[in-house]
């Protein structure tokens, strides 16, 4: 609780457990506007939630979900991109994807991320298989990106097992690909056996 934080970042700051998934401990106070919430947020997460902070700036922007199949790295399959669906309302200040959003959705990035500029579509999927390859991803995965205001990307996670309920982001993009649930299923199985 007492270690320093970079003094280079800006607020708004975006305060969660460092070592947890499906958006465990992350709330609309997860987003802080100055040092108060700050100390605050972190004592949350440490304390009483006892797990370490991760501090990073919030970036608002429009955020994107790339679904990645294979383990051969010359030959990835890539679906189509995924595009994330935020609760609109008073209390949904913050486009983020918090806990009690996830537990209540299982398909939180649309279908498909329409009318979007070719050559960002390129570049998301392009940092998204660099991402995959970096991080030695095998099988399957699924990268979390978002783009600034100024057009910038960010990626925000790297989930190297993601969730493949029938509803799932990763499920429902290879069904756009006329890949059906237990066909993809296979697919992931014949990878893990082959590899």
């Amino acid at each position: 609780i007492n270690d320093s934080i970079n003094p280079e970042l800006r607020y708004p700051l975006l305060v969660k457990p460092a070592d947890a998934d499906h958006s465990f401990g992350i709330s609309q106070t997860s987003v802080v506007k100055n040092k108060k919430e700050l100390d605050a947020q972190l004592s949350y997460v440490i304390e009483k939630l006892g797990h370490p902070a991760l501090v990073e700036e919030y970036i608002e922007g429009d955020e994107y979900s790339v679904s990645i199949l294979g383990s051969d790295y010359n030959d990835l399959r890539v679906f189509p991109l995924s595009r994330a669906k935020f609760p609109i309302g008073p209390k949904n200040k913050w486009k983020i994807l918090t806990e009690s959003v996830k537990n209540k959705e299982d398909s939180l990035y649309s279908s498909a991320a329409k009318n979007l500029n070719p050559k960002l579509e390129a570049l998301i999927s392009e940092i998204a298989i660099d991402t995959y390859k970096i991080m030695k991803c095998r099988d399957y995965g699924r990268v979390e990106l978002r783009i600034d205001r100024e057009g910038n990307p960010y990626v925000l996670e790297l989930n190297t097992n993601p969730t493949l309920g029938k509803t799932s982001p990763v499920v429902r993009a290879a069904k756009h690909t006329n890949l059906e649930h237990i066909d993809l299923l296979e697919e992931i199985i014949k990878l893990a056996i082959n590899r």
